[in-house]
């Protein structure tokens, strides 16, 4: 646990948080974050080190309507980005 002031970067969260667990011995297979965590900072730097993550996508712009959302096949939007992340984090 670390404290956070407010303005902090999530990505400097992110970071210290990952180099805390390293420092204690632990291994993270799979970093789980929510869609507060969602930003461009944290995501390439998540990459830079090759962690492995799988977090909720924040949906901007255009809103789903009845018929957009057919199109869908019944998946919803989670389940979407979970099956585009976990194709990026186990490539090999």
């Amino acid at each position: 646990m670390i404290p956070v002031a407010k303005g902090t970067a999530m990505k400097d969260v992110v970071q210290a948080l990952l180099k805390q667990c390293r420092s204690i011995g632990l291994k993270i297979k799979l970093l789980l974050l929510d869609r507060g965590f969602y930003s461009v900072g944290v995501i390439s730097s998540l990459k830079k080190v090759r962690q492995p993550f799988l977090m909720s996508q924040v949906i901007r712009g255009k809103q789903k309507t009845k018929n957009n959302a057919a199109a869908d096949n019944g998946r919803d939007d989670a389940s979407l980005c979970l099956r585009h992340t976990k194709q990026r984090c186990y490539q090999k």
